[in-house]
């Protein structure tokens, strides 16, 4: 009995309590381990299962090889190299191979899925004239008259929340010593251990003691991922034991490729202006201007030996740091046999040359940049992108023209005109270009660096395009019915008021005189501001305001300083605008996203075309006469003597406080419109045909090399007649000159300047007799007044807007 009883006192109400907390605390701590262990299984699988459908990609136009086609201006070979095509010089072209001999290119072309169709694999040859596509054909097949696709670009991808240049990386595509510098900059041991490394920690805790500083990190790469992708930045025990734990997990479901791999396209790589690099492609493409598969192995060594410091250690920024991190980098892979000693003697001697402009770390990046803000208007969340492939209009190639066009251009000005120099506020440009039939834009620059500035003025900034509206104010009048006014009608030029509420307006001209009476053409031609304002009275201020509608301009208020262009646009809609005048009264919506495909190849959007008529296809064709005319002999005769001598048109425009110089112009098959200014509104001093133009020029020239040059069609509807230029009337024996001047049929004069009346019969007919280019521009036939002609050629020069 005693003994039970002293039995029973040990089990006492209090020792009972405790051991039954003790197993609910030992309960509550194994399940909240395996709760906090299941989710980080399951962060691993997401992981893992996003990698696997891939980020959101964004790819560019597939390139159209076609007869016309400039290879040249294309750079075509360059395309096919940068796609990965190998070159051959002997033996057969297979998929994936092509080669060039003078007068032909053979290509096994890849198939590829787009967001239209999905295109076979096919080997054509490619016969050439000069640099030109004569023809295109599939061997052992028909000629394919419409041309065969070169598959798109990938510009970049979207994962995470960030945009970035997160171009998979492949080790089987890299040099081995691109990887072994990684290895020996980040885990020399990363082939044996299994995520965690406790001699590397130690190894590198015993370094950083004798050097006296942090020489070398203990985390592993699959640690380094771990962080990177699935855990916070904070510095605390608790997440560096998280962090372990998931290197472990992570080293159980992937294979030690897919983990270097993985980390290779996440590293961060520091900063290019407020542009974060991630991976060692954008890297080596910030600090040395190439592809990692043409890195040294010095240059090699020096991008990995940034990783654990990437903006202390930047080769730009810091160079003496640079070099030292670069050089024990070195040393640690010929230690571990990844280089020889010849090898690392000649890496050693090569100096540190970081290329202190690089390439942008982004491929188009005010483009991807709009692609990305449309895609959110289309449902698309950042966080439900996962490995969708989004097809866009963007040409690779003509996109990096336009940019360095852009770069050149702002540079040239700077330097002619040094006040414009400014270190707070910087001269800023935009840029678009566009097909003018399909309304597929080519190229967008929407500011002068992304890196420093993300804005995108070509879409998003809303500025007055001053003059380079007023095409609209005669397309309106040249199309109106019941008054139509013509090429050759005249109106004022002189001192005028409009009553606009209680206030009086009263315009001048750009260079402050007035000439009494002006023909259209010369109005148009020489920009001037009274007779545009007394054209759009003519032809109803509202019905001004209608056309800007209807081209995509937006609601504007009729009133008389409309047609000025006070009303703000941006430069993408002002260039939309303008495909009325190439398509002859049909006006084109710009389009950047072919389509979007969800990741098991389901069409989630298609672009299709949208394009609807605004105006009578002789009409435009009249006013898109007279904006030849702007470039041949008026504001806009900069284009001819900077040297682009295919047939275009188009128009300068200048703000009254010069606060913004544009160009908008146009070939048959190309419009591409320019703005220059300040981001605060401060005044350039200068006008469209001085800071405006000379960018556009660039950038026509570049894209005519792509898309070659014609001449503009002659609707029906359209007759030509040589007319004297200072009454408007038919030319006749005793007038002094004469030119030839295009009619809506039906408008032309029906009297010569002498006073006398031709019967409809004896009217002298020019349709379908000349050359389309040489009727698209006024062609002076004998001599007039040689003093208006110089008069009119200073103007142009020193006065245009």
């Amino acid at each position: 009995m005693a003994k039970r009883a002293g039995r029973d006192r040990g089990r006492s109400p209090r020792g009972a309590r405790v051991r039954r907390w003790t197993a609910v605390v030992l309960l509550l701590a194994v399940a909240s381990g395996t709760a906090w262990l299941w989710k980080l299984y399951r962060d691993v699988e997401s992981f893992v299962a996003a990698r696997a459908l891939g980020p959101l990609r964004i790819f560019s136009s597939p390139l159209v090889l076609r007869p016309g086609l400039s290879t040249a201006g294309a750079r075509l070979i360059p395309r096919l190299r940068r796609l990965g095509y190998r070159e051959l010089t002997g033996g057969p072209v297979s998929t994936g191979t092509f080669r060039a001999t003078p007068g032909r290119i053979e290509i096994g072309l890849r198939g590829f899925v787009d967001a239209a169709e999905e295109e076979p694999e096919r080997h054509v040859m490619i016969d050439l004239g000069g640099d030109t596509i004569v023809r295109v054909r599939q061997i052992d097949g028909p000629l394919t008259a419409d041309g065969v696709s070169l598959e798109p670009e990938l510009l970049g991808s979207y994962a995470g929340g960030v945009l970035g240049e997160r171009k998979p990386v492949r080790l089987a595509g890299l040099p081995a010593h691109v990887v072994a510098a990684v290895l020996a900059a980040e885990d020399e041991r990363f082939a044996t251990h299994p995520g965690i490394d406790p001699v590397g920690v130690l190894r590198a805790a015993m370094v950083n003691v004798k050097g006296g500083g942090v020489l070398q990190g203990g985390s592993t790469i699959t640690q380094q991922l771990a962080k990177n992708a699935l855990l916070t930045p904070e510095r605390r025990w608790s997440r560096k034991v998280t962090e372990a734990v998931l290197s472990v997990l992570l080293e159980l479901r992937l294979t030690k490729q897919e983990i270097l791999e993985a980390y290779l396209d996440t590293v961060y790589m520091g900063r290019v202006g407020s542009i974060g690099l991630y991976g060692i492609a954008p890297g080596a493409r910030a600090f040395f201007g190439k592809e990692p598969t043409g890195l040294t192995a010095a240059e090699a060594a020096t991008i990995a030996g940034i990783i654990h410091a990437p903006n202390a250690d930047s080769p730009i920024r810091h160079p003496e740091r640079a070099l030292a991190r670069r050089n024990l980098v070195l040393r640690n892979m010929a230690s571990n046999g990844w280089l020889g000693e010849a090898e690392l003697a000649r890496a050693l001697a090569e100096p540190l040359r970081p290329s202190r402009q690089g390439l942008q770390p982004l491929e188009a990046p005010f483009f991807v940049d709009e692609v990305l803000r449309r895609l959110t208007q289309l449902g698309i969340s950042p966080e439900h992108v996962r490995g969708m492939a989004v097809y866009t209009t963007v040409d690779l190639e003509l996109q990096r023209a336009v940019d360095h066009d852009v770069a050149e251009g702002l540079a040239g000005l700077e330097k002619r005109f040094r006040r414009l120099r400014s270190a707070d506020h910087p001269l800023q440009a935009a840029v678009v270009v566009l097909e003018a039939q399909s309304g597929l834009v080519r190229a967008i620059v929407g500011g002068r660096d992304f890196t420093q500035s993300q804005f995108n003025r070509a879409t998003r900034s809303r500025r007055q395009p001053g003059s380079a509206f007023k095409p609209f104010v005669y397309l309106a009048a040249l199309d109106d019915a019941e008054r139509p006014m013509t090429a050759a009608s005249h109106v004022r030029d002189e001192p005028l008021r409009w009553r606009v509420g209680r206030d009086v307006w009263s315009p001048t001209n750009y260079d402050r005189r007035f000439l009494g009476e002006v023909s259209v053409r010369r109005a148009l031609e020489d920009s001037r501001n009274v007779p545009t304002v007394v054209v759009a009275e003519h032809v109803g201020f509202p019905r001004v305001a209608e056309l800007a509608r209807l081209v995509g301009l937006g609601t504007i208020r009729p009133v008389p300083a409309i047609a000025l262009g006070t009303a703000e646009v941006t430069p993408l809609d002002l260039v939309g605008a303008y495909t009325v005048f190439p398509n002859l009264g049909e006006v084109t919506r710009p389009a950047l996203i072919r389509g979007v495909l969800t990741s098991d190849g389901t069409v989630f959007y298609q672009d299709r075309l949208v394009r609807r008529r605004v105006a009578t296809g002789a009409a435009t064709y009249v006013t898109s006469n007279l904006l030849a005319g702007v470039v041949n002999s008026g504001t806009g005769a900069g284009v001819r003597r900077l040297g682009l001598r295919q047939p275009v048109a188009g128009k300068t425009g200048t703000t009254n406080d010069s606060k913004d110089a544009w160009f908008i112009g146009y070939s048959p098959d190309v419009v591409a419109g320019t703005w220059v200014g300040f981001d605060d509104g401060t005044p350039l001093g200068l006008s469209g045909a001085t800071a405006a133009l000379p960018i556009w020029v660039r950038v026509m020239k570049d894209s005519l090399a792509l898309s070659g040059a014609r001449s503009f069609p002659v609707p029906a509807g359209v007759v030509f007649r040589d007319i004297d230029p200072v009454t408007g009337f038919l030319a006749g024996w005793s007038c002094p000159g004469s030119i030839r001047e295009a009619f809506v049929m039906g408008t032309e004069p029906r009297s010569t300047c002498d006073g006398q009346s031709l019967p409809a019969a004896e009217l002298p007919i020019h349709e379908d007799v000349l050359e389309p280019d040489a009727a698209h521009r006024p062609v002076e036939t004998s001599p007039s007044n040689p003093w208006k002609a110089t008069e009119r050629w200073l103007e142009g020069w020193f006065g245009g807007r």
